[in-house]
């Protein structure tokens, strides 16, 4: 497990008693960009680089990376496919400047493309300013506070240049970028155990909810069942009361699960029905179940309410089924495909779900629901090392974003 580095000392703790003549010493100047030492400068990021807007995609862009696309094309948040040719090359900043995440910042190497969706730098060999320090730098700014809202958010290039930033000289620039790129190791160390802990994840979900690989306390053969003979619809309206407040849930997309929404008075929705969601539902998507939008109501959700365009199932038999593990079942391949044929429609965004066809398909699943359960533990355990890996990584993100804070308003020195 990577350490967490050790934090500096200002340099108002570490020269004075309480602080109070050197904080005064080393901040005289207040400038647009805050408080910073009297041997820094304040400049616009424009008087630091030159930017340029990318180009439209590549029409043969693939998802995913192979032999003959290995070009990154990086889009509004990052990569987002790969491609045959290039259009930059060497390291460069890479300026989301569309969509809900326009501001974010990336430092690419290489060869790659920048799609019309980004903005990026000139080479960033030809500054002064170390790349590194550059892009922490923008991430100080938080440009994305200062994004223009229309039908989709952006920024521009004039938004960029006009910012104005602390620069303190070359000497502490190297420093600084040295200290951050302490904590980005950390986190990277962290995101590689939860990359790992992930595909183990996929890969024990795929065994251990075909009959691949199975306990050995269970040896009775699985078998074939019809979902409509296993899960039954249920109906829970609400009484409905313009007054009252009414906490609302929605499912993702790609078996993410549910998601609180919003708390709306009664009066302010304009759909008057709605359903009460219990612990251990099953619930479907009707508009999106081709999309693996599908959930298991845990007890954080218990009594929220969901619109009618939500299915929600129970067992017909508790001791057949384990709505859970059914919930599990319905991330395999096979389980999409089979909504995938329960539905209607002429395009994949606007089919319709059919539940009686739903119902009429079988899946393959142990006899007892005491081994439907314990594959159910065992995965959850392999989530729950997950989870405690990203409160790790989160923890370190949220303390380099202080000590940004702090070292790029000389809050923090280096010296």
């Amino acid at each position: 497990m990577p350490t967490t580095p050790t934090l500096f000392e200002s340099s108002a703790t570490q020269n004075g008693e309480d602080g109070a003549k050197d904080d005064t010493d080393n901040r005289k100047h207040v400038r647009r960009v805050g408080w910073i030492p009297e041997e820094w400068d304040a400049v616009t990021l424009g008087e630091l680089l030159s930017l340029s807007n990318g180009k439209s995609r590549p029409d043969d862009m693939r998802d995913q990376k192979t032999e003959e696309y290995t070009t990154p094309v990086f889009g509004g948040n990052g990569v987002m496919g790969y491609a045959q040719e290039q259009l930059v090359e060497g390291p460069r900043i890479i300026i989301g400047r569309v969509g809900a995440l326009c501001g974010v910042v990336h430092l690419a190497k290489g060869k790659y493309w920048v799609s019309d969706n980004a903005m990026h730098t000139q080479n960033l060999e030809a500054l002064e300013v170390p790349s590194r320090f550059l892009r922490y730098l923008l991430d100080f700014s938080d440009l994305g506070r200062y994004r223009q809202e229309s039908s989709q958010p952006l920024i521009t290039q004039r938004i960029v240049k006009q910012k104005k930033v602390p620069l303190p000289p070359p000497e502490e620039q190297t420093r600084i970028a040295r200290i951050l790129s302490i904590w980005d190791r950390a986190i990277e160390q962290v995101d590689a155990l939860v990359e790992q802990k992930r595909e183990r994840l996929h890969g024990l979900r795929q065994r251990l909810l075909t009959g691949e690989v199975r306990f050995p306390e269970f040896d009775k053969p699985w078998v074939d069942e019809e979902i409509g003979s296993l899960l039954k619809r249920v109906y829970r309206y609400v009484d409905w009361d313009d007054e009252a407040t009414y906490d609302l849930v929605s499912i993702k997309r790609d078996s993410q699960g549910m998601i609180f929404r919003e708390s709306l008075k009664g009066s302010d929705i304009k759909t008057k029905t709605l359903n009460t969601l219990k612990e251990a539902d099953f619930v479907i998507s009707r508009m999106q179940v081709v999309h693996g939008a599908t959930a298991y109501v845990s007890e954080e959700f218990d009594g929220m309410k969901a619109s009618d365009s939500y299915i929600i199932l129970v067992p017909r038999d508790e001791d057949r089924i384990d709505t859970e593990f059914f919930a599990e079942l319905s991330k395999l391949p096979y389980l999409y495909h089979i909504a995938f044929t329960s539905s209607y429609g002429v395009h994949i965004e606007k089919m319709t779900f059919n539940l009686e066809w739903y119902f009429e398909s079988e899946v393959h699943i142990p006899p007892s629901v005491e081994e439907q359960r314990k594959i159910v533990s065992f995965l959850n355990e392999v989530k729950s090392e997950i989870n405690t890996l990203e409160e790790k990584r989160d923890a370190l993100q949220r303390q380099k974003k202080g000590l940004m804070q702090r070292l790029l308003t000389g809050a923090v020195r280096t010296v």
